[in-house]
């Protein structure tokens, strides 16, 4: 942390990265889980202050790079005045952040509405996609069920399902690696309308 603060969480979707810490400099190390050579994935910090940095980083060949966040809140105030005070984008960030977690827990917020659906969603070939459910309120939210029709054990990642919406916001896959006749969910939260 730039400024002399430290870091006292990280945290990702289950299965992205691997998280090392080293308490004694105040400094992780991350290492990207089944993730390809250019393809993205993000993570979340939150420093001792109580800001929240959301970051996206692209796997790569290459030695380790060094990052130092820098927190834009400050002084002696406490923890949620900080919060508040870090930017306009930090209560979208939350808000953004309880959505996604209700759509798992499959709690839905006040302000909005659910319609059940079982829509095909013609993908690939050795794979059943189907839009299970749909959440409509200040952002839309859907849960996909993604079956494994095949033979072989298939392995998804976030970035294969972020062109399907031009405005997605968040977007995470419960199991990255489906065996035949099983299944995992996607969780996707983007802007506009229902289609």
């Amino acid at each position: 942390m730039a400024g002399g603060g430290r870091l006292s969480k990280v945290w990702a979707v289950p299965g992205t990265m691997e998280i090392q810490d080293d308490k004694k400099a105040g400094e992780i190390f991350i290492k990207p889980l089944n993730v390809m050579p250019g393809q993205a994935f993000s993570f979340f910090a939150r420093d001792d202050r109580g800001a929240t940095f959301t970051l996206i980083a692209t796997a790569a060949d290459l030695p380790s790079q060094s990052i130092q966040l820098r927190s834009t809140g400050g002084g002696s105030a406490p923890p949620a005045a900080r919060l508040e005070s870090s930017g306009p984008t930090e209560p979208h960030i939350r808000r953004v952040k309880a959505l996604m977690k209700a759509l798992a827990l499959r709690k839905l917020p006040h302000g909005y509405q659910s319609e059940e659906l079982d829509q095909p969603v013609p993908v690939w070939r050795e794979t059943e996609v189907r839009i299970k459910e749909r959440w409509t309120g200040e952002l839309v939210g859907e849960i996909w069920s993604i079956r494994n029709a095949g033979n072989e054990d298939l392995r998804f990642s976030e970035e294969e399902f972020k062109d399907f919406y031009a405005d997605v916001v968040a977007m995470a896959i419960t199991e990255h690696e489906v065996r035949p006749g099983d299944s995992t969910e996607v969780l996707i939260l983007r802007r506009g309308v229902a289609r």
